[in-house]
């Protein structure tokens, strides 16, 4: 089916869719004018959710952005609508509409509390519950039967839920912007404005609200866990603390550095003072031998002298003994180092007194020297006594230093430990004392962040009806769902109405198209004798002769008739032929080969011919019990030059008919007298009488009624047909409508 087909359907139908069109149009804009006039009101909220969320298109998530902006804008809309938010704006209407106090928005209809009595107090009792639950969180009414009185009148006067978001207010997002529309359209102007103003400002306390109740139990939430992370990071400060004082740990880093330091200095003091003490040793000796020397030439000392001797050896080992003591205090004692700097100066003054004493002879000036080696070696063994002091005391020192290093180290990584715990503990306390700070700042800075950038305002004129476009539109709705209609009818039609349908559904072209005619009161002859005004007709006319000129340009002479269901017009097409042949001066002869449905036989005259040649030939070849001579000179078809050899109807198919019999001698003689011979069979869907009588004719025409549709059957009939070859000359396609000829 092709666009050339649609546009011939749609011609035809033309003026059919511009009926509907313009009906549709006109009663459009009927209804519309018979509407009452709506009056709109509007405000606007900036949402902040874009400035919140943030887009940036150049990161990989940027559908997950835009998917997460668009779900807080439902979120945030449905809030909007929610059942709290909705249920305040009716309370409210239904409060000015009871009361009485101001003209009533609504006045609903008497039908609407027919089967629903109430009294006066009860309506009061109402009013007085829902001012209560005014800007409260709580919104249900006390009573079962306040809950009734109230579902009752919000539906009677429109105020409920249902009424509200269906035909009242409407709430959505403006398109590729920020902002949330909300619009509520009623009958009334003042009505209009004050559920678009209460409703924005019931949001408004309803979303602050809601805001602050969610952040205060956050902020709460996030309070109690930083108090219980400043307790417990307080708890192991105190115990760092503790444990440094116990151990006299105020600064463990110095400490340490101090520790090594001294431990430094005391490792070079001893080894100064431990290198001092071999040379001692040996100096010692060497004077231990002089003096024995000495003393092997000397006897003895003076009195005097020895005295003075005695004297310093005893403030050599008073000295000695100081020294040790003051090593010990790690020469820190000032008291000692007094002590010794006197008994040095005694030392020094015994000496002197010593040296004073002048030799009288040699012996005295041998013992002169021996004094001075006494005294030399007595210096000596002092240095050695406090050599070995300060390396003894020095070791010690060194010893209790490396034990502090020791125990600082494991002070060390216990405080470390503490310290690790300490900081942890710090760092949960910072961020959540952080957290806390911003979610403070966030509930305090962000409490309302929904604002009413553009309040409701009062209608001052009616909504545009656009009368003039709807019923444009209307017209050009309806018109294109006719067209669509009638495509979709054209689609589902299997009929063969017209060349194209009849080669889709049989695989065949055409032999002739035939016009549809009315055939009531059809005089045969006067429409072949003059030009018809109408149309059809003598489209009728040029398709006979069309299919006259095929028959004659064929060389055969006898042709059988057929068609693949009743009704197609076979009779009544092979009359009209045989009369267009006979306008040439040719003799036809019709035999109705047809003994279930004789119509040819029962169109023409019942008057027998006996005195006919057919009559004889019939007799000679024995078919009078079946076939009879009839004269077509009734008022229908008075044709003259075209014989019919009627049958008497029988149930017998042909080959049973003319069993024992000559029907193929028949034909063959009675053919001499006629130019063409006409057998009309019966239909291939029901009977096999055409595949019987295919051996008598020469070439084979089906006919086909273009009211018709192609069935399962009527493709074995086609099917048989095609495969006769050359003897089937084709189908003629009858009772076209005159607009599906061309």
């Amino acid at each position: 089916m092709d666009l050339q087909f649609f546009w011939k359907i749609l011609t035809r139908r033309k003026w059919l869719i511009l009926a509907v069109m313009a009906i549709t149009a006109i009663a459009a804009y009927y209804f519309v004018s018979q509407l009452d006039p709506k009056y709109k009101s509007e405000a606007q909220f900036n949402t902040g959710i874009i400035d919140i969320k943030g887009l940036t298109p150049d990161e990989d998530n940027a559908y997950l952005q835009k998917f997460s902006v668009e779900i807080s804008y439902g979120n945030l809309i449905e809030l909007m609508k929610s059942s709290r938010n909705l249920k305040q704006l009716s309370y409210r209407l239904l409060i000015h509409d009871l009361e009485g106090i101001d003209i009533p928005f609504r006045t609903p209809e008497p039908e609407a509390f027919e089967d629903f009595n109430y009294s006066e107090e009860e309506k009061a009792e109402l009013i007085k519950a829902m001012k209560e639950r005014l800007n409260t969180t709580d919104f249900g009414l006390s009573t079962p039967r306040l809950h009734q009185l109230y579902t009752k009148f919000s539906k009677a006067y429109g105020y409920d839920r249902k009424g509200l978001l269906e035909y009242n207010i409407t709430v959505e997002r403006m398109t590729e912007t920020d902002r949330i529309k909300i619009e509520c359209e009623t009958e009334n102007p003042d009505l209009s404005y004050f559920i678009t103003d209460n409703f924005c400002r019931d949001f408004l306390t309803y979303y602050a609200d809601l805001q602050l109740e969610e952040d205060s139990e956050v902020v709460q939430l996030l309070r109690e866990q930083v108090e219980e992370k400043k307790a417990a990071q307080l708890s192991k400060k105190n115990e760092l603390d503790s444990y440094r004082r116990g151990n006299n740990l105020v600064n463990l880093a110095s400490q340490q550095q101090a520790t090594v330091t001294q431990r430094t200095e005391y490792e070079l003091q001893r080894q100064t003072a431990f290198e001092k003490i071999a040379p001692l040793k040996e100096s010692i000796a060497d004077l231990d031998r002089q003096l024995a020397q000495i003393d092997r030439n000397s006897s003895g000392y003076d009195k005097e002298k020895q005295k003075e001797n005695n004297a310093l050896l005893n403030l050599n080992k008073r000295l000695a003994s100081l020294n040790d003591e003051y090593a010990a205090s790690g020469y820190k004692d000032k008291k000692i180092a007094k002590t010794i700097s006197l008994y040095e100066k005694q030392v020094d003054e015994t000496i002197r007194r010593i040296a004073k004493l002048e030799p009288l002879t040699e012996k005295d000036e041998l013992e002169r020297t021996q004094n001075s080696f006494v005294l030399k070696k007595n210096n000596l063994e002092i240095e050695l006594r406090q050599a070995k002091s300060a390396v003894k005391t020095l070791d010690a020192n060194i010893a209790s230093l490396a034990s502090r290093a020791s125990g600082l180290v494991n002070s060390e990584a216990y405080v470390a430990g503490l310290q690790a715990e300490y900081e942890i503990l710090f760092d949960e306390y910072k961020t959540l004392n952080v957290e806390l700070s911003k979610k403070f700042g966030e509930s305090k800075n962000d409490v309302y962040p929904v604002a009413l950038v553009e309040r409701a305002e009062l209608a001052d004129e009616p909504e545009p009806m656009h009368k003039s476009i709807l019923a444009a539109f209307s017209g050009i709705l309806s018109g294109m769902l006719c067209v669509v209609l009638i495509f979709f009818l054209a689609f589902l039609d299997q009929s063969l109405s017209n060349p194209d349908q009849f080669a889709k559904f049989t695989n065949m072209e055409p032999l002739a198209l035939i016009s549809k005619v009315n055939d009531k009161n059809l005089d045969i002859k006067n429409l072949f004798a003059s030009t018809s005004t109408d149309k059809r007709q003598e489209s009728f006319k040029e398709s006979l002769r069309n299919i006259r000129y095929q028959i004659e340009s064929s060389g055969a002479q006898k042709f059988l008739f057929t068609s693949t269901r009743p009704g197609e017009g076979k009779t009544f097409l092979i009359v009209h032929l045989a009369h267009v042949l006979t306008l040439k001066n040719k003799k036809v002869l019709l035999i109705d080969a047809n003994f279930k449905h004789n119509s040819l036989t029962q169109m023409s005259n019942q008057d027998l011919q006996q005195g006919l040649l057919n009559s004889r030939l019939i007799g000679e070849n024995k078919l009078s019990d079946d076939f009879m001579t009839q004269s077509p000179n009734n008022t229908k078809f008075n044709l003259e030059g075209v014989d019919i050899i009627g049958n008497k109807g029988t149930s017998q198919s042909p080959s049973e008919v003319f069993a024992g019999k000559d029907f193929h001698n028949f034909i063959q003689d009675i053919g001499k007298n006629y130019d063409y011979i006409f057998i009309e069979s019966s239909d291939m869907n029901t009977y096999s009488d055409t595949k019987e009588l295919v051996e008598y004719s020469d070439k084979i025409i089906s006919v086909f009624s273009a009211e018709s549709e192609i069935k399962h059957a009527d493709r074995e009939a086609i099917s048989f047909l095609q495969g006769l070859g050359n003897r089937f000359m084709g189908s003629i396609l009858n009772k076209v409508d005159l607009k599906n000829l061309n």
